[in-house]
């Protein structure tokens, strides 16, 4: 009998990890085959739409805002894979949270625009209400010193992509968060701006969210700014097929 209990424990760890380095390779091969020309067209393009519509709705907005009209390509960006939780109601903490995680379709990839230097002056398609977050010297939410900081502070790490959940953008949890994480290998690690350290995703979830928080908050995704009617989010797994962005 316990030959045939430690058999059962044993396939039961292999059965996680074979599905861990599974859903890697699915965000590894996704990302190494994608358009980024499409992708960054598509990108700027919603972007000019949400400042178009922006102006509509607020004259004050279309006398004073800055266009976004910027160039925007493979060679001046970094992409951000968005990823989203799925059927988190009823997790636990011994679950394996690699089980839950997909391409957040919607979102695609958010990027970081950024000089020879690495310095970030822009960040486009970022997953959240609000979509677009484009900064120059004039704009009221200052500078960008705080995202390339985070940036560097990633890549010393030596991430082989790096990833974003809008979800676990906020308050809850111990801190305040931001949603950005990283493939190093074959694991998936959550960097922390409050200590400056990196977390592989199981630990995170158990040693910083409370189970009630990633049961409720984790299962769902921002609407795009031109989608939006009543509301600005929605549960994960119910997106039209005309709001998602996927090149071909």
């Amino acid at each position: 009998m316990k030959v045939k209990h430690l058999i059962i424990i044993v396939s039961m760890f292999i059965s996680v990890d074979a599905y861990s380095q599974e859903i890697i390779s699915v965000l590894k091969d996704f990302y190494m085959d994608a358009d980024m020309d499409c992708y960054t067209a598509m990108a700027k393009k919603r972007m000019m739409d949400e400042h178009y519509l922006r102006g509509k709705w607020s004259s004050i907005y279309q006398e004073y805002a800055p266009s976004p009209d910027i160039v925007l390509n493979k060679n001046n960006s970094v992409p951000i894979l968005n990823v989203k939780f799925i059927n988190t109601k009823d997790y636990n903490y011994s679950d394996d949270m690699y089980d839950h995680i997909t391409i957040d379709s919607v979102w695609a990839f958010t990027f970081f625009r950024v000089d020879k230097r690495m310095k970030v002056d822009a960040v486009i398609n970022l997953a959240m209400p609000s979509s677009t977050y484009f900064i120059d010297k004039t704009d009221f939410a200052g500078n960008t010193k705080g995202t390339t900081r985070l940036l560097k502070r990633i890549n010393k790490n030596n991430p082989e992509l790096i990833l974003r959940c809008a979800a676990l953008m906020g308050g809850f949890g111990k801190y305040v968060d931001d949603g950005y994480m990283y493939i190093k290998g074959d694991k998936i690690y959550k960097y922390v701006m409050y200590d400056r350290k990196s977390y592989e995703l199981n630990d995170y979830f158990r040693n910083f969210l409370r189970i009630e928080d990633t049961r409720c908050y984790l299962n769902i995704t921002y609407i795009p700014l031109i989608y939006q009617k009543d509301e600005n989010s929605r549960h994960t797994g119910n997106a039209p097929e005309n709001e998602k962005m996927i090149c071909p």
